[in-house]
């Protein structure tokens, strides 16, 4: 039942949303419906085309030319538009949430900033080297000095994000899960472990480093098998790069897999394995820790806001220690046992908590813009902050 005393209308405003498969269009959707289930208005506002309900969730598209393949929006009037279709619904709330380049996410809080809309922002991607271009950006348009809350998925990415703007405080505003979903009755050990994946199939998730770990960890003929749910750009090549080494029948490239049935994939599996040491959450692995596998993942990630090394996970800074790692868990049933443990740490993370810290950051948004009327207000006309780049 709702918590908040006040129902409140909220803009999710996003560049990607399904149709697209991905971790953030996925969070989008589950958000908004669990900011229904507590009495409030949640409508998706994206550039992505499609239909405007998409699995019970209102959908805004807007329509402006983008870029292919990507749907990114380049249109001079997006921030024009967004501000059209923010009056037109009434919103209490604008919450943007941003990758590393998100036109329309952006143009949305700026547009909300100009409406006198509260805003969250939320960071959903490791920044790296965006950190000084940010840097460099807010001296020229001062947008960490705009009166808006800025958020990310990981104490990872907060602390980039902090960086960028100047050392300003940025919160902690987790992705959800539901573990009712993706809990199992506990397995037998099994003779032949199943190692999971799931992930887009490009290279910035170091799919090949992945393979090439797997195939090193069965070296010597050990029993296991790769099962990888995904699709993406890397696909074919990810396939000759199999046959090459040789896991011809150990390998099976189960492609894009809805969200809803990945749980099934993961009660069979024994391990989940992600290569990539640019995750700023990984969903996916705490989805996995949730269903009760062992994970094998590289420690500078956001995953390790949940994932404890020797604990609950074994973790590598490298992809010798990725491999090494993998190669202990497909040989050692017992110490499988008990990464898989449950870890009751992780209802933190389930949707109804994370639904209502969502509510108390947009209260926060609210009282910052008040605090910010009222200092404008003391120091008379001509003293503005700044606003999103």
């Amino acid at each position: 039942m709702p918590a908040a005393a006040k129902p409140l209308k909220i803009a999710l405003i996003c560049d990607w949303f399904s149709p697209r498969l991905g971790g953030i269009e996925t969070q989008l959707a589950d958000l908004a419906r669990h900011l229904e289930k507590r009495g409030h208005t949640a409508d998706v506002l994206t550039t992505t085309p499609g239909p405007d309900i998409s699995d019970g969730v209102r959908v805004i598209r807007i329509d402006t030319p983008r870029l292919p393949f990507s749907d990114l929006s380049i249109s001079p009037r997006l921030t024009q538009i967004l501000t059209a279709e923010l009056r037109r619904g009434g919103y209490d709330v604008a919450h943007a949430h941003f990758s590393v380049i998100s036109p329309a996410a952006l143009a949305g809080a700026r547009a909300a900033v100009r409406l006198g809309i509260p805003v969250v922002l939320t960071f959903h991607s490791v920044l790296l080297r965006a950190v000084p271009a940010l840097r460099f950006l807010d001296r020229i348009t001062r947008w960490s000095r705009a009166p808006v809350l800025l958020t990310a998925v990981s104490q990872l990415v907060a602390g980039q994000v902090s960086r960028a703007a100047g050392g300003r405080e940025v919160l902690v505003l987790p992705n959800g899960v539901e573990p009712e979903l993706w809990s199992r009755a506990a397995l037998p050990a099994s003779n032949e472990p199943v190692v999971v994946s799931a992930m887009r199939l490009n290279l910035k998730k170091r799919p090949f480093s992945m393979l090439r770990a797997f195939a090193e960890a069965i070296a010597g003929g050990k029993p296991a098998r790769l099962i990888i749910a995904g699709s993406g750009p890397q696909r074919h090549k990810m396939e000759a790069e199999a046959a090459r080494l040789g896991l011809a029948g150990r390998v099976e490239f189960a492609g894009a897999i809805p969200h809803k049935d990945l749980a099934p994939l993961y009660r069979r599996a024994d391990i989940f394995i992600s290569s990539s040491n640019r995750e700023s959450f990984c969903i996916a692995a705490l989805e996995a820790r949730c269903a009760g596998l062992a994970v094998a993942a590289m420690r500078p990630s956001g995953s390790c806001d949940f994932l404890t090394d020797g604990q609950t996970a074994l973790l590598a800074d490298d992809d010798a220690a990725l491999t090494a790692n993998l190669r202990r868990l497909i040989e050692d049933p017992v110490l499988r046992a008990r990464l898989g443990t449950p870890d009751a740490g992780l209802a933190r993370f389930a949707w109804p908590e994370i639904a209502r810290a969502h509510e108390a950051m947009y209260g926060r948004a609210a009282a910052l813009l008040s605090a910010a009327g009222q200092a404008r207000s003391a120091s008379g006309p001509g003293q503005t902050g700044g606003s999103p780049a």
